[in-house]
């Protein structure tokens, strides 16, 4: 059995040889197109090829013609099989180029099969004739003699190039104005003519809807009249005859479908296309080439153009009419089809809502209720529909007249809206919101109504939890007066306000709702925008706090703490701002003290630490200085001199009592005092220190309680307030000085940081004077700090009088407003012993000289020998060291007795204290005695130093030394 290629681009043709020749035993090889085919057949080498002429790509001459190029006398015998209608065009190819053996389509398959077997074994036949039972219209293309030279072969392929185009034309145009023009060109081609135009007709059979030329350039064919058609050849091809052929037609060119001044026209021929509805158009053609007229073959090809083009453009109309009723159907069919899908899915919505769905008729009853409806209520739907109303699901909670108004409304053909409180089956109450509206019949008549219900239960049971719990908040917020709580808009504009809003802020809430919050603000925050920058912090952090003065609705001032917080939707979106403000005055104030007070405390230490170093040179300057002025005559020029250096470390010293006394490190003398008594003393005093233009009035108080305090301090402390309200007052004023019993509750003590609760005595000295500002109170008590000028004072009055306030256990008050004067309010604690009788001070005698030995501990060595100096001066052996470890020393190797350890208080490794009680380990007959310039009373009195434990204060003058050296011998 024999290998054979088949090519054709119609898939059914191949499946139709394929099964035949496969039945045969033959191998079957495909190809859709003629460049396929070539490739297979170059690879495989087939014994056969059968194929068709027309194809797309490639036609059957190209491939013949290719493949006997590639292969040469190699090439396989070729059968052409064609369609019927192109039997002759077919036998002129395959006679041109060597092909033996021409198929007509159809034919029948025995004959096929003669035709593969002739061309397998007798490949040397001239070609054999097969199917002549079909003729189609190519047939009529070429003349009957036979074909020779090349010239007749090449107009042969040109007309059946032109042909194919035809064919494929009429099987893929479907656009008739395209139809029209491209069959008209090719049509041109077949007949052999200069020129041709064509033309449809419209549905009234009169006006021209398409109209083509050829053969001529855009312009020309623009020329030309179609319209133009009564009358004249054009009109009787149309009308009166099928065809008309002329040879040298008489009339003018506009009679035969041209323009007017169109060259000459010497042949004509015209056919009508006539379909089974009537004449739809026409072809026409002038001037055939080669010749002076048109033959009857050229005749009978133009009757075959126009009758395939009457069949091509009636199926096209009929294609239309359908395409048209089918695109109406299916517009019908798609509605239909939606109407059903919607009533589909809106059945299916109904029966799956979660929401009851019921209908009714015109009395009420049931006609339709959906799963929901049975599910909550509890009925079946058997139970329901057409057999109850919806009075069966009355709760009692609904009044007669409000069913009343819901019927009324339906019947008036509204839509109504509530809520119903319903009974189930089983007895359960729920809370129902509904819709319902009216249906309405053909006529517009209510036939019944639709409700739609809502079980909002739940909802409604929340509600009233939320109203609890919003009440309850209200209650909360709304009564808080400590804190101002109030509720802001994304903008800063207050919504909501409260008590605590009103108590702080002075507003009540409609003076202040829908303003911006920015109004609690002083101008000087505002030109900074701080408002602003806080919201916009809230914003960004989700919370801002700070602390700073605010202002009241009367314009008066308060230190707040505010926290703003940003409140947001569950989807982050900000909706306003919660805004706390807490007003912190009175705890400002007392941190204020605070700070105030530790910064007093650090001055005090720093004070008291200056006084005790500089106490030691004083001692020096001041012992040598009265040492010498001993030593000198009377008459002596260097006296003069000696007692200003004297006199000036007097004054130092007063200057470093009162440094100890703001430091509250002097040593005091303390006794039961009564004020009254105190103040009435120094009446006459304090009158010659003021002067005659300041006015001094006095105010004792009723059974003033006891005090405990140094005289002498509390005489400094009222002078020295004295001194400072007379520099208040340069033109003169009044001076008052008052005292109460005065009992201090824990209020006020939370308010003022260093006071204690319990009884004082109060001492009032308020002057009529200039007054100070915020700022100059708050520095008033610093050591050095004065209003006055440079070289009237010293900075130190005030800051002495702080001191010995504080070291008596009391504390100190100022109260001051420009322009209206100063009060100093001074408590001390009130006591209960009896006042001290005082003794009247009488002239000391000179000191006795001694004997004893003395040994003197003191690291400054300028200051150690001094007091070796002045010890020796009056009889005692001295010895000395600079540090504890070396007294021990002395102590344990000295023989005979040391009856006085003169010791400083504060050294380097071991204080006085300690080596006074390791000394009495040693030697507990030696007395002890202290000095120092720096005696903290923590260190003197509270641990230091017992009660009564003997102790100089530094600086000293020779006398007071040898006077309390004698002393403590004695005692």
């Amino acid at each position: 059995m024999a290998k054979i290629l088949v090519i054709d681009d119609h898939a059914s043709n191949r499946e139709l040889l394929v099964a035949l020749l496969s039945r045969e035993g033959h191998q079957i090889l495909e190809a859709d197109g003629g460049d396929q085919g070539l490739a297979l057949a170059l690879a495989e080498r087939p014994q056969l090829v059968i194929t068709d002429i027309v194809m797309p790509t490639m036609d059957g001459y190209e491939f013949v013609e290719r493949l006997r190029a590639a292969l040469g006398e190699c090439a396989p015998p070729v059968i052409f099989y064609s369609a019927s209608y192109l039997e002759r065009e077919s036998r002129a190819l395959a006679q041109g180029c060597g092909v033996r053996f021409v198929i007509t389509k159809p034919c029948k398959l025995e004959m096929i099969l003669k035709a593969v077997d002739a061309a397998l074994h007798t490949g040397g036949e001239a070609p054999a004739r097969l199917g002549e039972e079909t003729v189609g219209l190519a047939s009529q293309f070429l003349p009957e003699k036979p074909l020779n030279g090349i010239d007749q072969l090449q107009a042969t392929r040109e007309r059946m190039g032109a042909v194919l185009d035809i064919a494929l034309i009429l099987m893929a145009e479907s656009d008739p104005a395209r139809l029209l023009e491209k069959c008209c060109n090719a049509a041109r081609k077949i007949i052999g003519s200069k020129y041709a135009h064509a033309g449809l007709l419209g549905e009234d059979g009169k006006t021209v809807k398409h109209f083509a030329v050829s053969g001529m350039d855009r312009e020309e064919g623009a020329r030309c009249a179609p319209s133009l058609i009564c009358g004249g050849p054009l009109h009787l091809a149309l009308g009166e005859r099928r065809l008309v052929n002329l040879h040298t037609p008489a009339c003018n060119p506009v009679a035969l479908g041209f323009y007017l001044e169109h060259p000459p026209i010497h042949s004509f021929l015209a056919v009508r296309i006539q379909t089974s509805a009537g004449v739809c158009g026409w072809l026409a053609f002038a001037n055939k080439l080669g010749r002076d007229e048109f033959d009857e073959e050229e005749e009978r090809i133009v009757l075959s153009l126009a009758s395939q083009l009457a069949v091509t453009h009636e199926n096209a109309r009929l294609y239309e009419q359908i395409s048209q009723h089918a695109a109406k159907l299916q517009v019908e069919i798609t509605g239909r089809t939606r109407v059903e899908v919607a009533l589909i899915k809106l059945r299916k919505a109904v029966d799956t809502s979660g929401e009851v769905i019921f209908m009714t008729d015109r009395e009420g009853v049931f006609t339709f209720v959906n799963p929901e409806f049975t599910r909550l209520y509890g009925y079946t739907a058997e139970e329901m529909v057409g057999n109850a109303t919806p009075r069966v699901l009355k709760s009692g909670k609904t009044s007669p007249e409000e069913y009343a108004t819901f019927w009324k409304s339906i019947l008036d053909k509204r839509v109504t809206k509530g809520e119903w409180v319903n009974k189930t089956k089983d007895g359960r109450l729920v809370t129902m919101e509904e819709s319902a509206n009216p249906i309405l019949g053909e006529n517009g008549d209510v036939t019944g109504f639709l409700s739609i219900q809502r079980n909002i239960t739940e909802r409604k049971q929340a509600e009233k939890v939320l109203q609890a719990s919003e009440e309850r908040f209200r209650l909360l917020v709304g009564q808080v007066k400590d804190y101002a709580i109030l509720m802001l808009d994304p903008e800063g504009r207050v919504m909501s306000w409260n008590e605590g809003a009103q108590r702080i802020k002075g507003y009540g809430a409609e003076e202040i709702i829908g303003r911006h919050f920015s109004c609690f603000y002083t101008k000087e925050d505002i030109a900074l925008q701080l408002p602003k920058k806080e919201l916009l912090g809230a914003a960004q952090e989700g919370r801002f706090e700070d602390e700073g003065w605010r202002v009241r609705k009367d314009g008066s001032r308060f230190w707040a703490n505010v926290i703003i917080t940003a409140l947001r939707d569950e989807k982050g979106n900000l909706r306003g701002f919660s805004k706390v403000t807490r007003d912190i005055t009175e705890r400002k104030q007392l941190e204020l003290q605070l700070l105030h007070a530790q910064k007093m405390e650090a001055v005090g230490r720093l004070a008291g630490g200056v006084a005790h170093d500089f106490n030691n040179l004083l001692t020096i300057i001041n012992g040598y200085s009265e040492m010498m002025l001993d030593d000198l005559e009377a008459q002596d020029p260097k006296r003069s001199n000696l007692q200003e250096i004297k006199k000036a470390g007097e004054r130092a010293a007063a200057l470093t009592r009162q440094l100890l006394a703001f430091s509250r490190q002097q040593v005091l003398e303390p006794r039961v005092l009564d004020l009254n008594a105190a103040v009435a003393d120094m009446d006459k005093m304090l009158r010659r220190l003021i002067g005659e233009d300041i006015d001094l009035v006095t105010s004792h108080g009723a059974e003033l309680g006891q005090v405990k305090a140094d005289p002498g301090q509390i005489e400094q402390v009222i002078m020295n307030l004295a001194v400072n309200a007379r520099d208040a007052m340069p033109k003169g004023g009044k001076l008052t000085i008052e005292t109460s019993n005065v009992d201090l509750d824990e209020n006020y003590s939370q308010r003022h940081v260093q006071v204690a609760p319990g009884s004082f005595v109060m001492v009032a000295v308020t002057d009529t004077g200039c007054g100070m500002d915020q700022e100059t109170q708050a520095k008033i008590f610093e050591p050095f700090f004065t209003t006055k000028e440079i070289g009237k004072g010293t900075g130190l009055g005030l800051a002495t009088v702080y001191g010995i306030v504080k070291q008596s256990g009391g504390f100190i008050w100022v109260y001051s407003e420009i322009g209206r004067g100063t009060t100093f309010k001074i408590y001390l604690p009130r006591v209960q012993e009896v006042p001290a009788t005082v003794e009247p001070s009488i002239a000391r005698p000179a000191p006795d000289r001694g004997s004893e030995t003395i040994l003197v501990v003191e690291d400054e060595e300028s200051l150690r020998t001094l007091v070796r100096t002045v010890l020796r001066a009056n009889g005692y052996l001295v010895l000395e060291a600079s540090r504890g470890e070396e007294a021990l020393q002395i102590c344990k190797h000295q023989d005979g007795i040391i009856h006085l350890m003169l010791t400083d208080m504060v050294m380097p490794q071991m204080s006085g204290r300690e080596l006074a009680t390791r000394v009495a380990r040693v030697r507990p007959e030696t007395k002890v005695l202290f000095m120092s310039g720096y005696t903290d009373n923590a260190v003197v009195h509270q641990g230091g130093l017992d009660e009564g434990t003997p102790f100089i204060q530094k600086p000293f003058t020779p006398d007071t030394l040898t006077r309390k050296v004698r002393e403590v011998l004695a005692a």
